[in-house]
């Protein structure tokens, strides 16, 4: 492995840098871009309770809400059931169209 360095591995590009545009703080500051799709994300709806799983299925939400589906068990990754996209509601909007499936849709 060319990475693995000195006992730990390297990074094989550079470290971006929080400075103009791809800085996370400017939306602090007052600075705002177009950072939202102008349309609903495309979707497709799915009866989460009759997908078959012999092998593990991967459903997959956005951004990092997962279901694993297996045989024996299902597990739920970062769920978002609700409009907001973060802990403090109001402060950042899920994208249109992301919020198609709820607490009552997921199986047990």
């Amino acid at each position: 492995m060319s990475n693995y360095k000195d006992g730990w591995f390297q990074n094989d590009s550079a470290r971006p840098k929080l400075l103009g545009r791809h800085n996370p703080f400017m939306a602090l500051a007052g600075r705002r871009e177009t950072l939202r799709p102008s349309y609903s994300l495309p979707w497709v709806s799915i009866d989460l309770n009759k997908l078959p799983a012999p092998a593990p299925t991967l459903v997959w939400f956005g951004h990092s809400s997962v279901l694993i589906k297996t045989e024996k068990a299902n597990i739920l990754i970062d769920p978002v059931f609700s409009d907001h996209a973060g802990p403090v509601p109001g402060l950042v909007t899920a994208f249109k169209g992301t919020t198609h499936y709820h607490a009552k849709d997921m199986p047990p």
